[in-house]
């Protein structure tokens, strides 16, 4: 059996996260395609969507990183969304 974990992050748009969404997206799709070609030689692939835990320090760990690659263009724009 496959297992992919990923986020349900890419069922709804977020600001800032858009690349991070595709990927999760095309991961999903991926693996649901994978599924399919690897049901008749009898090995199945399955996605696992964890639903939101605000007990983590996932949001707040990953600002670090989000603040230093966003582009000058971007600064004001990023700031109010953070700040919000």
């Amino acid at each position: 059996m496959i297992v992919n974990v990923t986020s349900t992050v890419m069922y709804r748009p977020l600001t800032l996260l858009s690349v991070y969404s595709a990927s999760k997206a095309a991961v999903n799709m991926f693996t649901e395609s994978l599924a399919l070609e690897l049901e008749p030689l009898g090995v199945r692939a399955r996605i696992v969507l964890p639903e939101r835990a605000p007990q983590t320090r996932f949001g707040e760990n990953a600002q670090t990183p989000m603040h230093s690659a966003i582009p000058e263009a971007y600064a004001a724009f990023a700031k109010r969304m953070f700040d919000s």
